[in-house]
């Protein structure tokens, strides 16, 4: 049975996974367009990474328990997961948040019991059986994305995400939707010039409004302000200012636990606050993150995966992904995500061109060079 952790507990398992959090964060800014926005959940990844563990040896589940910052324990994992699922949906009743994760596993497989028990147990999970060869199944599983992510994340698994050796899908997914505890007034907007880092001006729709008051605090790598959400400020957007010598990737290259920790306790409520803010949204489309967590030193395609199934090793990692949106508004905020870690027997090596990329043609004799060119996806 669980054990109800403690408030010791809570403050460091949070602080532990915080630290993996800005690690990845950092990993999936360095791999995006200079210019591109940017969303990600660390959240989503944590889960589905928390279920893959239970299916690992004891060198898999501790390699992973590492990776996220609990020291190589599983039950520690196990632990944080269940408490911020369980909590995270009763902290305020006028924001919505439905965390959901569920396993899918090959029709001809059982899953392993005390992998599905600890599933069931700590994660909440629905476990069930699927033939991922039929278009009918994979529908199934994009059906329940959409419907745990209030329809925003529609097709996010396709039929080329499976092969023929798959033997499991574990999968994240949650809706978030927050009124701000001050909302802007819609009548406040006006489109104003927005400085990008390139020195390009654009004009944004920026939504505005006076605070009494607002908590705040300034280093020299940014200003910020934290802007609460609810009846109950359980749920806050903290937002990162750098400052005019600095650039969003300098401030992200210093986030972690402990600067974190330094950036809440050094806030100060200041009196009469003008805030002005774009409305605007995020939708990040796929990103794949097994290369990410490689960088962060993750052996991912190489754990074992002996007791996922019951009678059969599940074989390897083969993607690892997320697709996130988040709308920001006058009235609130809305997010969707969903994560998913595809597995089965066979190379868990994958080559996908489906991004931009870089060809050569060449002989491997004379080793003259034919053709270079980049092909970015406009084709004839």
């Amino acid at each position: 049975m669980p054990v109800p952790l403690n408030e010791i507990q809570k403050a460091k398992f949070a602080s532990e996974n915080a630290d993996f959090a800005f690690v990845l964060f950092r990993k999936v800014l360095e791999s995006q367009p200079a210019d591109a926005n940017v969303v990600f959940s660390p959240l989503s990844i944590s889960m589905a990474l928390g279920m893959l563990a239970n299916g690992t040896d004891d060198d898999g589940s501790a390699a992973i328990a590492r990776l996220m910052g609990f020291g190589g324990s599983i039950d520690e994992l196990n632990a944080y997961c269940r408490y911020v699922r369980e909590t995270g949906s009763a902290l305020d009743p006028e924001v919505a948040l439905s965390l959901a994760n569920c396993a899918g596993i090959a029709y001809y497989e059982k899953p392993d019991k005390r992998f599905a028990g600890r599933l069931r147990t700590f994660y909440g999970a629905d476990v069930m059986q699927l033939d991922f060869s039929k278009p009918a199944d994979v529908q199934a599983l994009n059906d329940w994305v959409a419907a745990r992510t209030s329809q925003k994340i529609q097709n996010m698994f396709q039929a080329s995400d499976f092969r023929r050796e798959t033997t499991f899908v574990l999968a994240n997914a949650f809706h978030f939707g927050a009124p701000w505890t001050n909302p802007f007034s819609e009548e406040q907007t006006t489109t104003e010039p927005f400085l990008k880092e390139n020195g390009q001006q654009v004009s944004l729709p920026m939504m505005r409004q006076q605070l009494d008051d607002a908590l705040m605090a300034t280093t020299s790598d940014y200003s910020s302000i934290v802007l609460p959400y609810g009846g109950r400020r359980q749920f806050s957007m903290t937002i990162l200012l750098p400052a005019s010598d600095k650039t969003v990737a300098d401030v992200v290259a210093g986030l972690s636990a402990a600067s974190w920790s330094q950036l809440h306790g050094a806030l100060v409520s200041v009196k009469n606050v003008q805030v002005s803010l774009p409305r605007f949204s995020v939708d990040t489309g796929r990103m794949d993150l097994v290369g990410l967590l490689q960088g962060m030193g993750a052996k991912v395609t190489e754990w074992n995966l002996p007791f996922l199934l019951e009678n059969s090793d599940a074989g390897r990692v083969q993607d690892i992904f997320q697709n996130v949106r988040l709308d920001v508004m006058e009235k609130g905020a809305e997010g969707a995500v969903a994560s998913a870690i595809i597995g089965g027997r066979g190379s868990g090596t994958r080559f996908k061109a489906s991004r931009p990329f870089v060809f050569v043609i060449s002989d491997d004799t004379t080793h003259a060079i034919y053709f270079a060119g980049v092909f970015k996806g406009d084709a004839a």
